[in-house]
């Protein structure tokens, strides 16, 4: 396994003996995950973007990999996350 880091010690890079690669681009500004791209021989099958609320807690993941040839599994799809007033997932 090959895995890269960048300049403040996060994972930027990881490839599998399989072959898929694993791509991490991170904000600069508040050092979250920003976008996790994972490439494999049939194509990209992962293409995640996160969105998070002032505190830094996950508000939304989008994946949005291109639809899968017909019978296979992935394709987009998004989830939500809601939070109480302590901050707790709701």
């Amino acid at each position: 396994m090959c895995e890269g880091t960048g300049i403040i010690e996060q994972r930027t890079y990881l490839k599998y003996c399989n072959g898929a690669e694993t791509f991490y681009s991170y904000d600069p500004a508040h050092r979250r995950l920003q976008n996790l791209v994972v490439n494999a021989k049939a194509g990209t099958i992962m293409d995640n973007a996160y969105s998070y609320d002032a505190v830094s807690n996950v508000l939304g993941i989008k994946n949005n990999a291109p639809l899968p040839q017909s019978g296979k599994a992935g394709g987009q799809m998004s989830h939500s996350y809601t939070y109480d007033p302590l901050y707790r997932l709701a």
